[in-house]
């Protein structure tokens, strides 16, 4: 008996090949987030889809199967494709690695899936802040998680006040502490980023900062690649 047959929009965010001429793809799906399958005969030189499972193009993909690897049996562009290049293309990549490695399969990410689409046409646009772009990405990726941080209490529940100190635990939170202690920040710091404010290079660098943290912290121990690119 087959299985039935299922269908959503999706970006390709990893390939390797497999076998002679197929590949296996993880799709980021809307409705169904982390995808994983095989597209068979992809890598033929006349097959119809091979230039379609690239990253960044907008997908409609149908698959057979539940869990686990399943079967692609139809990919479908339903978009135009952004335009990426140099650190854009490599930014562009670099949330591809995020999604593989921080997502579990089979979860729905609906509302990342809007927000990654969207960053994605951020990126192609040249006059767009790309440090502002990935930022809010990341704060979003990491809330959708479970993995984020509230900016607007203290570890004991108080709110945020914009003339005290806070150092961060990452087990407790936010606690107060003197200008002078090491990573003291300001209180109205930590209330722009509990606005994704970023217009400020300082709330922008200490969300970079605070965000590679508790990136690095869920990665355990990984090192993503394309991290090395963006900063060489």
């Amino acid at each position: 008996m087959k299985h039935t047959l299922t269908d959503d929009v999706a970006y390709v965010i990893h390939t390797r090949p497999y076998r002679e001429t197929s590949m296996l793809v993880d799709f980021f799906t809307q409705g169904h987030g982390l995808v994983r399958g095989v597209v068979k005969g992809v890598r033929k030189p006349k097959s119809a889809t091979r230039g379609l499972v690239q990253p960044f193009v907008p997908l409609n993909i149908a698959w057979r199967g539940a869990g686990g690897l399943v079967s692609i049996v139809q990919v479908e562009s339903v978009g135009a494709t952004p335009l990426l290049i140099g650190k854009r293309l490599i930014s562009g990549l670099y949330m591809n690695e995020l999604i593989q490695l921080l997502l579990s399969e089979g979860q729905e990410f609906s509302s990342l899936f809007v927000t990654y689409s969207h960053t994605l046409s951020l990126l192609a646009e040249s006059s767009s802040d790309l440090a502002k772009s990935l930022r809010l990405f990341e704060c979003h990726l990491l809330n959708d998680l479970g993995y984020g941080i509230d900016y607007t209490t203290d570890h004991e529940g108080r709110l945020i006040q914009a003339e005290q100190y806070y150092r961060l635990s990452l087990e407790d939170g936010w606690i107060p502490c003197m200008s002078k202690d090491h990573a003291a920040i300001l209180g109205g710091t930590l209330i722009l980023l509990a606005q994704a404010n970023f217009e400020s290079k300082e709330v922008l660098q200490l969300a970079k900062k605070i965000n590679r943290v508790l990136i690095q912290h869920q990665l355990g121990g990984k090192t993503l690649q394309t991290r090395l690119l963006l900063s060489g």
